[in-house]
């Protein structure tokens, strides 16, 4: 791992990170667009954390640091898009080193399909907390569809979501990154105590579990004050222009047709990339 500076040394206080490592999905060019709309909206300098081949076969003029990560993560995650299941690689196994791999003394750590529509999240750099991340998601479609993420499991912790999370370069979130990393790590025995499925690994268990350890057992002081916006994978983009995305909800009875122009989490990401 190393860090490849593209530009002239930006200001390294805040910044925004993203993970872009291609599959079967071209997670790079998600990224990219994501780049330019982070800098529109929130003007600050963004790193991106890829492999080699990514690299070498992406323009990543755009990111004022390519940081590079090749290690090597076996994961496998299904997309169910429209009628189409899609089973792919789902290299998302280094986030708990993006305390290590950040250039920046406080970091948005961003999924890169969290597109950045608005200047929302510039105020959670002014707070003085060492680590935020959302607690609870937003479906925008309005059905409702991620009830069942509220826990780990039915009878065990809430679950936070690690697509966005802000954190200092502090003792407190280096700590809640090193336990992410050893979850991670003994993924089978926290599975069995936490009493979910074992079969994919997930940075939203992952960090559930770690701060449910360090905050005190229940503690909800990292809560980030706004619901997280999603669009499920349900919902299939058919436009996206300066007006926003359009999207279509797909119901037995009828379809619901909407548009969004918010920070939004984009679920059908083989849609989005064939409109950016």
């Amino acid at each position: 791992m190393n860090n490849l500076k593209l530009q002239d040394e930006p200001n390294k206080s805040k910044g925004v990170v993203m993970f872009a490592r291609n599959s079967k999905l071209d997670y790079m060019r998600i990224a990219q667009h994501n780049c330019k709309l982070i800098k529109q909206h929130l003007q600050l300098p963004v790193a991106v954390i890829t492999d080699t081949r990514t690299r070498d076969e992406s323009d990543t003029s755009m990111f004022d640091y390519v940081i590079m990560d090749d290690t090597e993560y076996n994961n496998t995650r299904v997309f169910y898009l429209k009628s189409e299941k899609l089973a792919t690689p789902w290299l998302n196994g280094s986030r708990s080193d993006a305390y290590t791999l950040t250039p920046f003394e406080r970091t948005l750590l961003l999924d890169a399909d969290y597109l950045i529509m608005s200047d929302r999240y510039k105020t959670l750099f002014d707070i003085d907390q060492d680590l935020s991340c959302h607690y609870d998601v937003l479906d925008v479609t309005g059905q409702n569809l991620y009830k069942t993420d509220q826990r780990l499991s039915p009878y065990t912790i809430p679950m936070v979501w690690a697509t966005a999370v802000v954190f200092n370069k502090s003792e407190f979130a280096d700590n809640v990154f090193a336990l992410m990393k050893l979850v991670k790590e003994h993924w089978q025995y926290y599975s069995a105590l936490y009493q979910f499925n074992r079969k994919m690994f997930r940075n939203d268990f992952a960090l559930s579990i770690a701060l449910h350890i360090l905050g005190g057992y229940g503690t909800e002081a990292f809560r980030i004050p706004w619901r997280l916006p999603t669009l499920t994978s349900r919902a299939r983009i058919i436009d996206y222009d300066e007006r926003g995305i359009k999207y279509v909800y797909e119901k037995q009875e009828r379809d619901y047709v909407g548009r969004v122009q918010q920070d939004i989490h984009i679920m059908d990401k083989k849609s989005l990339v064939d409109f950016i």
